[in-house]
C-alpha cells in the first residue's frame, strides 16, 4: 500500500500530519472549532473587494489580519461544484482517486441527493466508509453541529446518521449517529438567508451556558445561490454579488460580537477556531460555448477553482500567508496543480478538515507543534 493510501484510509488523521511552523503561543487552547463554508465565494474577488472597499469587509479583513490566509487555494481538481466540494470539506478526501492511490477519493461526484443515500456507497456491491470531520470529534466524545443552507447537504446528515454512521471504537462509546445538532434548509430568499448565522448565534449567547458544539460546519449559500446577489443569478464579481460579500461579512461580524459580548459563556471565550473557506467559485463557462458569468460548473476555469482559506483562533499566527505554514503546500499562482502524487499541492478545500481537527480540542493545542505534512494530496 502506498504512502497516500496508510493516511487517508485511516480516516482523517489530525495529530500526525499537521502542524503550524511558528511556535505556538503559551496559554492558548482551542476547544471549539467553527468550519465555515462560504458557497461560492471566490478568492481573487473576494481579495480584491478587501483591497479596494476595506471599510465593507472588516470581518474578511479581521480573518486576514488576526489570522493566516490565502486567496488562491484550490477546490477540487476534477469538480467545481457544492456538494462533491462538501463531502471533500469533511472527509479530507478528493472526489477521485488520484492515480495510484486507489480508495483515496470519497467518489461522491454529482451534486444532488436523494434521500437515504450517502457518500459511503462506490457502487453495486462495493462499500467503503468515509471518516469524517464529524467521526474524528464525536467518537472523543465531543459534540458536533451543522448548519446549512442548502438541503441537498443532507448527504452528510444521512451519510453519518445512526444508521450509516460506523462504531465508535475510540474510547467511550457515543454512538454510530455522528452529528449532534442539524439545521439544514433550503436557503435562498433574502429574509431567509441569515437563518443560518442565527441559528449558530442563537447557540452562541444561549443562556446561562453556551449551547455552541465543539466542531460545526456552517454553510452561508448568499454569494452562490441566495438572492439578491448570489453568482448564479447575477454573476460573479458584479455590483450585488459584491453586496452579497458584505453581507456575508455582517455574519462574521454577529458572530465575532458574540464570541466576544460581555454576557457569553466564559467557557467558550477565547477557544474558538474559525476555518474559512468555499466549495468553489464562480463566473466561468457552462462548457464550450457557455456564457461567462453565472456558472461554476467547468472544474477547468481559473475563475471556478480560485478560493480563499482562512486560520483563525488562539495560537494562530496573524498575518501570515497559509501556504507558507505547511511543508508540503505550495503557492500555485495561476497554475492547476494536476492530481498525481508527485505534484506539489495547493491547499485544497479538502485540507480544512484535518486543519479543522487539528485546531480542536481533540488535541489542545497546549504546547509548540513543530512544522508537520498535510497529507501528500487532499
Amino acid at each position: 500500500m502506498n504512502p497516500f493510501n496508510r493516511l487517508i484510509l485511516n480516516g482523517i488523521r489530525v495529530l500526525a500530519v499537521l502542524g503550524f511552523s511558528a511556535p505556538f503561543r503559551a496559554g492558548a487552547e482551542i476547544k471549539y472549532v467553527l468550519h465555515i463554508t462560504v458557497d461560492g465565494l471566490r478568492g481573487d474577488l473576494l481579495r480584491g473587494l478587501m483591497d479596494t472597499r476595506p471599510a465593507d469587509y472588516p470581518n474578511f479583513r479581521k480573518l486576514r489580519d488576526e489570522g493566516v490566509s490565502t486567496f488562491n487555494a484550490r477546490c477540487d481538481y476534477d469538480f467545481s461544484e457544492t456538494l462533491p466540494n462538501h463531502c471533500s470539506a469533511v472527509t479530507g478526501r478528493p472526489v477521485n482517486n488520484p492515480a495510484g492511490a486507489a480508495g483515496a477519493g470519497h467518489q461522491y461526484n454529482i451534486n444532488s441527493h436523494s434521500p437515504g443515500g450517502h457518500i459511503h456507497k462506490l457502487g453495486a456491491g462495493q462499500y467503503l466508509y468515509k471518516v469524517s470531520t464529524f467521526d474524528t470529534a464525536h467518537d472523543r466524545s465531543l459534540t458536533t453541529a451543522l448548519y446549512a443552507g442548502k438541503t441537498r447537504l443532507n448527504v452528510l446528515v444521512d451519510s453519518y446518521n445512526a444508521t450509516n454512521g460506523r462504531p465508535d471504537t475510540t474510547g467511550v462509546d457515543n454512538g454510530r449517529k455522528k452529528i449532534d445538532f442539524i439545521s439544514v434548509a433550503d436557503l435562498s430568499a433574502a429574509p431567509d438567508l441569515l437563518r443560518v448565522k442565527n441559528a449558530l448565534v442563537a447557540d452562541i449567547t444561549a443562556a446561562p451556558l453556551s449551547k455552541l458544539r465543539n466542531y460545526s460546519l456552517v454553510h452561508f449559500t448568499d454569494t452562490d445561490t441566495g438572492g439578491p446577489g448570489g453568482g448564479h443569478w447575477v454573476g460573479w464579481g458584479s455590483p450585488a454579488w459584491n453586496g452579497a460579500v458584505k453581507t456575508v461579512d455582517g455574519y462574521l461580524g454577529g458572530i465575532f460580537t458574540a464570541l466576544t459580548a460581555d454576557g457569553t459563556d466564559p467557557e467558550i471565550k477565547g477557544k474558538v477556531a474559525i476555518i474559512l473557506t468555499s466549495d468553489h467559485g464562480g463566473g466561468g463557462p457552462a462548457g464550450p460555448g457557455g456564457a461567462f458569468g453565472t456558472s461554476h460548473t467547468d472544474a477547468a476555469s481559473p475563475l471556478n477553482y480560485t478560493i480563499p482559506l482562512f486560520i483563525w483562533g488562539p495560537g494562530i499566527p496573524a498575518g501570515r500567508d497559509a501556504h507558507t505554514l505547511f511543508k508540503n503546500r505550495f503557492d500555485p499562482a495561476d497554475g492547476r496543480p494536476g492530481p498525481t502524487l508527485s505534484t506539489p499541492q495547493p491547499l485544497r478545500n479538502a485540507d480544512t478538515a484535518n486543519i479543522a481537527m487539528g485546531c480542536s480540542v481533540c488535541l489542545q493545542w497546549r504546547a509548540p507543534i513543530s512544522n508537520r505534512n498535510l497529507p501528500p494530496f487532499p
